[in-house]
């Protein structure tokens, strides 16, 4: 249909609006003139025309002035055939939809460069009957169905059912598929599609794919596993691809079944199916299952989307995406609806993919995920995410998997349940300037705000972490390089006894440096645990209704260091009678009447019971033993340690050991005499220490050596007044000096 340019131009300046323009010249005229004149420039040139499509219920003055006016109903459907030969029109040019309501019974679909579908805001809607006649197609709208384009762009519409925005319809699809390099995505609102509110990336067109006929041998659960499969002819394969089990990408709001493919030197008579996108485990494949070839695309550039009410995820960014911004998109995802929607907010398998102020809220998983399980070899999922906010997330707010050179910065997090931020076998992520507040399933010890999971050289810094009765942060396993540095971390419920403002779980190589908290900072016993630095720390602490043992810092490892933290972590003021001395800390003793005795640490150090002894097998050997066994595990003991052994003649015998498995003590080296009934005492390490010192002039501090062990010499000393004094142990033995 030829385009009436007077007609378009006395529209748009009736409605105030602006045709496109290049450089100062109406787009319209060059490619109107060409129309007209029979010589419309071949598809994919950039040098289409721009197309004006009017709704059935769009006022006279657009229908007068449309090239295409649709006729669909809410019963009928249809109007995507109108819109597609719309598209065809264009050549790579705007087609501009009028405001009303566009009823589409199969997807739009766009295979041309260049091209721009425009609507005019909320006013124009895309809508899925939701009687009448049944929704089909993959998408709602499919930009890059059999190709990958180039510089195309949607913008300023609405997709929706027909009836109230929380209608779920059945067999819509996804709301958006968006194939192109270079593309555009600018104001768009999708709501309530069963499947994803968005796709990018991918591939939907079926005469590209490659089906499976049969297993060659039975799959086992996370292992490759051979497949035969039937070519289409003259469809080159590329390194790699997706299978799934449905006529599309995998069910519509349901990725079950999706794994990835590897193509093998033997070509495409064979495949080896790995592990999934959810790291689920294999399941049989049936036959018919399809692999898909898909092209990479770049730099998509997207602003002010919305997702509200998917049966899917949010938005799902393919893994042929890279280098892509996502700026102000929102998702909503349903979860406090009667029935729960979204999956996830954004879920990303992209690399280097950027979210900027973006916002994901009520969804059933994370808010934002980037999971490269069994992707390892698409990318390196770099991901940035810069201010935004993640709450009320039926898991987490963001979790990275398997990601490398991630960012969080300045990111708001709410009331999510399992943590803020989940970290798993991730490489030189940057945690900085967050603000959390409230995990909501931090009732149960297994929450935290930051997770951090066989992640290396991690940092967190500058961030705020507020409420919550779980531990704030907990790094945990593999961790070499990881830096928390410069938090604040206030309002853990003291009433918790698990509840650490920063937990090193059998992680080493970890610096805790400069944070000020209000709970302790834990090294716990977890095997692997040391070679860490905690320093330079203000524990303030000033509520813990659960005693002293679990003020300031703790640690467990033998070469772990802790130095410098104030607050209860460095100075301990003590009034009683008779207490034990606290490693690495200053004691200000004020002496009560009677003077005070200070036991040293030895008997019961790390909280470990005082009536351990020896196994009767381990009693009556001589020493060395390579082996010893107790009467009982222990509870908290350090992982490798020095322990003192009761001997024959009233003696205690020093031995060292590098391991502990519940009652067996192996690694050990040294000692003499022979082992005999009596108490086994846990030491610290060599090089150990504290400092006393004795604040008033009356009365007198003795400083008591425990079982087996001397004070430079004797079994006690007594503290001068206003005297400092440093207690180091050596070879078992405390010299005070």
């Amino acid at each position: 249909m030829p385009m009436r340019t007077s007609s378009y131009l006395r529209y748009m300046s009736e409605h105030n609006k602006q045709p496109f323009t290049v450089e100062g010249t109406l787009k319209l005229d060059a490619a109107a003139a060409a129309a007209q004149a029979g010589t419309a420039p071949p598809p994919g040139s950039g040098r289409g025309a721009t197309i004006l499509v009017a709704a059935s219920n769009s006022n006279s003055a657009g229908h007068a002035a449309a090239d295409y006016v649709c006729t669909g109903t809410s019963t009928t459907g249809g109007d995507e055939v109108t819109i597609n030969a719309a598209i065809v029109a264009a050549q790579g040019g705007r087609v501009v939809l009028l405001e009303g309501v566009y009823w589409r019974t199969n997807p739009i679909v766009c295979d041309d460069d260049f091209t721009v579908l425009e609507g005019q805001g909320s006013g124009t809607v895309i809508a899925v009957p939701t009687s009448g006649v049944s929704p089909s197609g993959y998408a709602s709208i499919i930009f890059g169905n059999t190709r990958t384009l180039t510089q195309a762009a949607i913008r300023h519409l609405r997709v929706q059912p027909e009836g109230p925005g929380t209608d779920l319809v059945s067999g819509s699809g996804h709301g958006i598929a968006f194939r192109c390099n270079n593309g555009r995505l600018d104001d768009v609102i999708v709501q309530s599609c069963s499947g994803d509110g968005w796709k990018i990336g991918g591939c939907t067109d079926t005469s590209q794919r490659v089906t499976i006929t049969q297993p060659i041998d039975a799959p086992a659960q996370f292992t490759e596993d051979t497949w035969s499969v039937s070519a289409v002819p003259d469809v080159p394969l590329p390194a790699w691809a997706k299978v799934t089990t449905s006529a599309y990408n995998g069910t519509p709001g349901n990725d079950d079944g999706i794994e990835t493919v590897v193509i093998t030197a033997s070509g495409p008579d064979s495949v080896t199916v790995v592990r999934g996108w959810d790291g689920t485990p294999i399941s049989a494949i049936p036959a018919g299952a399809q692999l898909i070839p898909i092209n990479r695309i770049y730099e998509v550039g997207a602003t002010m989307l919305h997702s509200i009410f998917p049966g899917g995820c949010g938005m799902t960014i393919e893994p042929t995406s890279e280098n892509c911004e996502f700026i102000r998109c929102v998702v909503n995802g349903g979860m406090n609806l009667d029935t729960p929607r979204g999956t996830y907010g954004f879920r990303a398998y992209g690399n280097i993919i950027k979210f900027l102020l973006c916002h994901a809220y009520y969804n059933q998983n994370d808010g934002l995920t980037v999971n490269l399980t069994g992707l390892e070899n698409i990318g390196s999922g770099q991901v940035q995410v810069i201010g935004g906010e993640y709450e009320t997330n039926g898991e987490n707010g963001i979790s990275l998997y398997y990601a490398y050179y991630g960012q969080v910065t300045d990111a708001v997090f709410y009331a999510n349940y399992n943590q803020s931020v989940l970290l798993h076998a991730c490489d030189r992520t940057t945690l900085t300037g967050l603000a959390s507040q409230y995990i909501a399933g931090a009732a149960s010890p297994e929450f935290q705000h930051i997770y951090a999971n066989s992640s290396s050289r991690t940092r967190i810094t500058g961030s705020r972490f507020e409420l919550g009765d779980a531990t704030a942060i907990i790094i945990n396993g593999y961790s070499p390089g990881t830096v928390v540095q410069d938090n604040t971390i206030f309002g853990l419920d003291p009433s918790e006894p698990g509840a650490n403002a920063v937990r090193l779980a059998g992680c080493s190589g970890v610096s805790v440096i400069g944070n000020t908290v209000d709970r302790p900072i834990l090294e716990d016993t977890t095997p692997g645990g040391d070679f860490n630095g905690i320093w330079g720390n203000r524990i303030l602490n000033t509520n813990n209704a659960v005693g002293a043992a679990l003020a300031g810092v703790t640690t467990n490892g033998a070469h772990t260091v802790a130095y410098e933290n104030l607050g209860q972590s460095d100075k301990v003021y003590n009034v009683d009678s008779v207490f034990t001395a606290v490693l690495r800390k200053t004691h200000l003793v004020s002496a009560p009447s009677g003077g005070t005795t200070v036991i040293l640490p030895g008997a019961g150090y790390f909280g470990a019971s005082t009536n351990v002894g020896l196994d009767s097998g381990s009693q009556g050997v001589e020493l060395p033993q390579g082996t010893l066994t107790l009467s009982g595990a222990p509870a908290d003991v350090p992982i490798g340690g020095q322990v003192m052994v009761p001997v024959t003649g009233g003696r205690w015998s020093f031995v060292t050991y590098s391991s502990i498995d519940g009652a067996v003590l192996s690694g050990c080296a040294g000692g003499s005499g022979t082992t005999t009934a009596g108490n086994v005492y846990l030491l610290p390490p060599d090089g150990e220490e504290f400092s006393i010192v004795q604040v008033n002039d009356s009365d007198t501090v003795i400083l008591q050596a425990p079982p087996g062990s001397l004070i430079n010499g004797a079994s006690s000393f007594t503290l001068a007044p206003r005297r400092a004094y440093r207690a180091m142990l050596s070879s078992g033995n405390w010299n005070v000096y």
